[in-house]
């Protein structure tokens, strides 16, 4: 999260903006969470991205209620321009994804959210987890989002708190229908404030009582506090000084005033373009257009500007936090029905700044040229902020509450598995359970606990480390394939950890990998259970080659890598990046010496529960015990089109460190194959993985290991249809082990920036199937072939599939069309 020292025990979600690429909505929703979490609260951001549908089938009803409108038609009508336009022109469709996936980037880093439900009865069952429920702020009560019924916490258990902050309506007047609404969902709030005169009116107005009004979210932060979250590195701020224009309106002749303005004063003119809607007066007439800021980088463009036009609330706000001279201009004409007008002139109320709006040219440079005291507005400020929180924390008060002092995870999402609480507690109070869908989660013995918090402060999902580029070693890349064919023909990719592991060991340190439990030490009673375990024998990775689609058993694997550091033996340890950064974390946030660690990219970790299920299904189908599963097999088609295949063997391959192969007694492709069906369509994923904390591009290891599908970029041979790694080098150790490593690898060094932009899977978490929950909910009530049977049916379609490919690798054309799929993605993207 965000390394909380302290905490009340009280847990709190969040009904926010947080998914709109819109730089107010997103810095509200980020600073509501901010602060909460300041305060000591235990926060999650609502992750509502799989609520469309749900929220639109009650949106329709604003829109059959509106239909005769002309006006809303002609304030939507923008929108849907600008979706057009950039389908349309190449040039703004670039420019829009340069500011999209800025956006997307600021909200990986920031917000802590709650797992994705698709109902709002799943949505009923996620708020029992916690104590209240928090909605607010940004005109989260207009009429269309009234009628979506999120917004309202209507869905909210009627056992957990409601508290509204500083909610918005933006509009003066609501009809009689949806003031009765408000009347009907207020009914049940525990605490109401909103964030202007005017939605105080509207509330007193349909249930009698008016309610508090508070300050925007963004403004409980200090000016100091926005400057730490400011990416005070952007390229883009001018080295001149500069009129910063942040406008969402379109009206002309405001531009023209800051044009003006900035060239009476010999200052650049910066614009922030095209933000909800295209408007054609946003072109050509500023000196730069930073298209690629993202919110990070929009506070710094307010805080390093000369002077401010805005006609933005949150303009408004940031340009007085940052106490940088500014105008605020009207957006909407006052007799528009869509005009959310108010919300600024109750900011420049409360600021006593009311002289700071401009409503005509005339008076732009009378207004422009008057001194801003922003020590008075400060104090006003100052004053406002304390007052709101106080209301703030008063909702929240729950007498007694204390925090836990262990981990205590109510959200599956929470917990990633890793175990370095249980590996790091000195009363052994921990221990890994297996829930229903075969993950494991702490359990923790209370009456053993001491409170020593060790398990809170090696948790990596508490703290979370920064995608931030290290000062003491630029990142370096490269492609690698093993020169030992037999190596190459049993690894999943190009064999570099291979490569890597037998450095080591020649050096005459130990490899911990994961492979299958040959031992009986695995936890899980299921045949082929994975865990993670050491070796010291070169021979003996041959166990830890091939991936392993399943989450591996970690054991008291970081008790026995410290052991190993003790007699001075040197340890590579490998895993997948959660289960690295546990082991980061058991040590402190600083690895001893002797110690590396190499990540291997993932998608996700599928569930224990149904990699059981398949096993079953395989017996029953083949006939066979499967005692051997290659999730990732070259043999028939090579690497560019894997199977899966099942033996009744420990060993496949004849000798075991031959290319040699026994004829197996499964084998299907991915189109095909149940369980990798299941874990393609995303459905048999640990909860975690579809908010993983751990996808980004600057790790906490030595060295980052993935697959290179589109090996046919670098030439050199690497596309030979034997497999191909690609590295990210973090660190001076890393770049020391592959480099004693090069005379077992072919390698190519290759562009960081090139490398990590290709892969998505390395920064981005993969999306929860919405028939997830139903899939376990059967796998829990039928048996293995019935479940099998009907969720992963041998149709038309698939059989379909799986001929075109096969027909495909047959007439030799299925590389030319995976090449021509890649290069049709690289010009969407």
């Amino acid at each position: 999260m965000n390394n909380i020292m302290k905490s009340n025990g009280v847990r709190v979600a969040l009904a926010t903006c947080h998914d709109k690429r819109n730089f107010g909505s997103m810095l509200q929703a980020y600073a509501t969470q901010a602060y909460l979490e300041a305060q000591g609260f235990d926060v999650r951001t609502i992750d509502k991205t799989g609520l469309g549908k749900a929220i639109e089938l009650g949106r329709m009803d604003y829109y059959r209620r509106n239909a005769l409108d002309v006006q809303m038609y002609r304030e939507k009508a923008p929108f849907v321009g600008k979706l057009l336009r950039q389908k349309a022109r190449k040039e703004f469709s670039q420019q829009m994804g340069m500011r999209r996936r800025a956006f997307d980037a600021f909200a990986r880093a920031r917000f802590h959210l709650t797992r994705k439900t698709f109902s709002f009865d799943e949505l009923r069952n996620l708020s029992r987890e916690y104590d209240a429920v928090v909605v607010g702020s940004d005109q989260l009560w207009l009429p269309v989002n009234i009628g979506g019924g999120y917004f309202t916490l209507e869905w909210v258990d009627k056992s957990v708190r409601k508290v509204s902050y500083a909610t918005s309506i933006g509009l003066s007047h609501l009809d009689d229908y949806y003031l009765g609404r408000m009347r009907n969902f207020l009914a049940d709030y525990s605490a109401v404030s909103v964030r202007e005169d005017s939605a105080a009116a509207l509330v007193q107005k349909a249930t009698g009582n008016r309610p508090t009004v508070t300050c925007d979210p963004t403004m409980l932060l200090t000016a100091e506090q926005w400057r730490n979250v400011a990416d005070e590195s952007y390229k883009g701020i001018p080295s001149e000084p500069y009129v910063l224009c942040y406008f969402m309106g379109d009206n002309p002749w405001q531009r023209q005033c800051a044009v003006r303005y900035a060239r009476t004063h010999g200052l650049k003119v910066v614009a922030i373009a095209h933000n909800d809607v295209y408007i054609s007066s946003d072109n050509d007439y500023a000196d730069v257009y930073p298209w690629d800021a993202g919110p990070a980088q929009w506070l710094a463009l307010f805080e390093h500007a000369s002077f401010v036009c805005t006609d933005s609330f949150h303009g408004s706000v940031f340009s007085n936090l940052f106490q940088v001279p500014f105008v605020s201009f009207r957006r909407h004409a006052a007799k528009s029905g869509q005009s959310t007008n108010s919300r600024i002139d109750t900011l420049l109320r409360v600021l006593n700044l009311p002289g700071r709006i401009c409503e005509s040219d005339d008076a732009f440079d009378t207004i422009a040229s008057q001194s801003i005291d922003f020590q008075k507005s400060e104090a006003r400020l100052e004053s406002y902020r304390a007052e709101s929180s106080s209301w703030f924390d008063n909702a929240l008060h729950f007498g007694g509450r204390k925090a836990s002092p262990h981990v205590d995870i109510h959200h599956a999402e929470d917990c990633c598995g890793c175990a370095a609480c249980a590996n790091v507690c000195p009363v052994q109070c921990i221990t890994m359970a297996f829930d229903a869908e075969g993950c494991e989660y702490p359990q923790i013995d209370d009456t053993k606990c001491i409170g020593c918090g060790k398990c809170v402060r090696a948790c990596p999902i508490i703290n979370v480390t920064p995608d931030k580029p290290r000062k003491d070693f630029k990142q370096r890349a490269f492609l690698v394939q093993n020169k030992d064919d037999a190596v190459l023909r049993q690894s999943t990719s190009g064999g570099a950890f291979t490569a890597l592991a037998t450095t080591v060991i020649q050096m005459g340190g130990v490899v911990f990998g994961s492979g299958y439990d040959r031992d009986g030490k695995a936890a899980y009673d299921s045949p082929l259970a994975v865990r993670c375990f050491a070796v010291d024998k070169v021979e003996d990775l041959r166990f830890f080659r091939n991936s392993k689609y399943v989450q591996s058993e970690m054991g008291n694997a970081y008790q026995e890598v410290a052991e190993y550091l003790k007699q001075g033996r040197l340890v590579l340890f490998s895993g997948t990046p959660c289960q690295c950064e546990g082991l980061y974390h058991y040590f402190g946030g600083k690895l001893p010496r002797g110690l590396g660690m190499a990540d291997v990219v993932c998608r996700a970790v599928p569930c224990r529960a149904v990699f059981s299920a398949y096993l079953e299904w395989l017996q029953h189908s083949t006939g066979h015990e499967a005692d051997c599963v290659l999730f990732r097999d070259k043999g028939r088609w090579g690497y560019e089109y894997s199977n899966i295949r099942a033996f009744d063997e420990t060993e496949p391959y004849k000798p075991a460190t031959s290319e040699y192969q026994i004829q197996p007694t499964y084998s299907a492709g991915v189109e095909s194959d149940p369980y990798l069906r299941a874990f393609f369509d995303d459905l048999s994923d640990r909860t975690s993985c579809y908010q993983c904390h751990f996808k980004k591009r600057y790790r906490t290891t030595d060295l980052t290991l993935w697959d290179c599908f589109d090996a046919w970029r670098y030439g050199d041979g690497f596309d030979d249809n034997r497999g191909a790694t690609r590295i990210l080098v973090h660190s001076e150790w890393g770049q020391t082990m592959l480099d004693a490593s090069l005379d077992m690898l072919r390698a190519k060094e290759i562009d960081p920036d090139e490398a990590a932009g290709r892969a998505h899977e390395l920064t981005y978490s993969i999306s929860p199937n919405p028939r997830r929950r139903q899939m376990f909910d059967d796998l829990r009530h039928i048996d293995a072939m019935a479940f099998m049977k009907k969720w992963f049916p041998q149709d038309v379609v698939t059989c379909a599939k799986r001929n075109g490919r096969e027909l495909l690798e047959h007439t030799g054309t299925y590389t030319r069309a995976k090449q021509a799929l890649w290069a049709i993605r690289d010009k969407v993207k």
